[in-house]
């Protein structure tokens, strides 16, 4: 999982339970801080769901807004879901895969 600055806040975690990425937005222009387990390693073929949830009791409240990524367009397909403010992202892993949650 890459950053998304200092957009917004929310949490990344995959069904394999190696993910479990928490993403701060900055605060006066600083930029965003990742905490948690970003990053995984999985098995050719595993089949992987990502679900970004947003941060909404933060003052504003955060909205997942994309995936990006190696991943998209390839063998990703993103789905918004629960008032288009959660998302997922389902792909199998083949080779060395990037995917970017953006919040706002």
């Amino acid at each position: 999982m890459q950053g998304t600055g200092n957009l917004g806040s929310g949490t990344v975690t995959d069904t394999t339970g190696q993910i479990n990425c928490v993403e701060t937005a900055g605060i006066n222009g600083q930029p965003g801080v990742q905490s948690g387990t970003c990053t995984a390693s999985y098995l050719s073929g595993t089949a992987v769901t990502l679900t970004a949830t947003p941060l909404t009791t933060s003052k504003p409240p955060s909205t997942f807004v994309s995936w990006a990524g190696s991943v998209l367009g390839t063998n990703c397909v993103a789905t918004p879901t629960v008032g288009e403010t959660d998302g997922t992202c389902e792909f199998n892993a083949l080779q060395t895969n990037t995917v970017t949650a953006t919040f706002k």
